[in-house]
């Protein structure tokens, strides 16, 4: 959260605290918000086909 503030691209608590489960347990974030994860530094995104 801190590195991402410092580079003005801050995303919100509650998508950071998903971001730092997935990161912890090497797991990818599925998600229709792409813009928002796609800045966390080494996470792994995807998003669902529907």
């Amino acid at each position: 959260m801190r590195d991402l503030g410092l580079r003005g691209l801050s995303i919100g608590t509650p998508d950071c605290m998903f971001a730092t489960a997935a990161l912890a347990y090497g797991l990818t974030v599925l998600t229709l918000n792409r813009s928002h994860f796609e800045r966390v530094t080494g996470l792994k995104v995807s998003t669902p086909q529907l």
